[in-house]
C-alpha cells in the first residue's frame, strides 16, 4: 500500500474496496466515466493507485495509460485483457462504436464510414458531410451500455 496521508488512505482504501466489486468492464467505466472527475491530484492520485492496483491484480494490460499523468486521462477499450485508446483499435471497431452511439441517441446511424479519429475525435461522413464527434463521449456510451443490467423478455 501506498504511503498516503490519513485522508487520501482513506480513499484508497475506499475505492480498493470498490473495485474489488467491479467485473472488468466495471472498472474501465469507472476509469472512462469517474476517474477525470477529482479536482484534487492528491485525491486523483490515490483513486488511479487503487485502480492500477486492481487492473494489475486482474493481470489487465493498462500500459496504454500507466505513464499518463495528467487529470484529463484517455478513454479507454477493453478488449481481452488489454485497453486500447480508440487510436489503436482498427478504424471498423471505431465505426462500430460510432454506429452504436448513434443508435443509442437515436440518431441515423445507416451509411456511416469512419475516416479517421484520434483520442479526442472520431470523424465519419454520413451522405457526402464529414462530421466529428467527441471519442470520449462514443467510448463513455459504449461503457455505460455494457453496464446495464440486460432485460429478459
Amino acid at each position: 500500500m501506498n504511503n498516503f496521508k490519513p485522508y487520501y488512505k482513506n480513499i484508497y482504501i475506499e475505492h480498493m474496496r470498490l473495485f474489488k466489486k467491479l467485473s472488468n468492464n466495471g472498472l474501465v467505466a469507472f476509469y472512462n466515466i469517474e476517474l477525470e472527475k477529482p479536482k484534487s491530484k492528491k485525491r486523483y492520485n490515490a483513486i488511479r493507485t487503487a485502480l492500477e492496483e486492481e487492473l494489475e491484480d486482474r493481470q489487465i494490460d493498462f500500459s496504454v495509460i500507466k505513464e499518463i499523468e495528467d487529470l484529463e486521462t484517455p478513454p479507454v477499450i477493453l478488449v481481452g485483457n488489454k485497453l486500447y485508446t480508440i487510436n489503436e483499435v482498427p478504424l471498423e471497431i471505431a465505426e462500430g462504436l460510432t454506429m452504436m452511439y448513434l443508435k443509442a441517441a437515436k440518431t441515423e446511424f445507416k451509411g456511416i464510414q469512419v475516416i479517421w479519429r484520434n483520442e479526442q475525435e472520431i470523424c465519419y461522413t454520413q451522405h457526402g458531410k464529414e462530421i466529428m464527434i467527441s471519442a470520449r463521449t462514443v467510448i463513455q456510451s459504449f461503457t455505460k451500455g455494457l453496464l446495464k443490467p440486460k432485460t429478459i423478455k
